[in-house]
């Protein structure tokens, strides 16, 4: 109603109107938190769900092929040393 959101004229009726206004805007806030909190957790879980997949992989593949993960992993270093040697 376009009456609720006109202040009233007398001061209880005043500070009746603004805590309710701050009550949903609290209880808008906390629902949005909320929401929020919830979107974070799933993305967590999906992207630690990824990391495990990834981790799986990457111990399979060292065990099936330990001389050429050795030689990614002294590739790997040779490059990250040059770069930082760079600077």
């Amino acid at each position: 109603m376009a009456a609720d959101n006109i202040p009233p004229t007398n001061t209880h009726q005043t500070t009746d109107y603004f805590a309710k206004v701050a009550h949903e805007a609290v209880d808008r806030a906390a629902q949005h938190g909320a929401q929020a909190e919830e979107r974070l957790r799933k993305t967590g879980d999906r992207y630690n769900e990824q990391s495990r997949q990834a981790i799986d992989w990457m111990t399979s593949y060292i065990q099936e092929h330990p001389y050429a993960a050795l030689g990614w992993a002294v590739a790997g270093g040779f490059v990250l040393g040059r770069l930082l040697r760079s600077r």
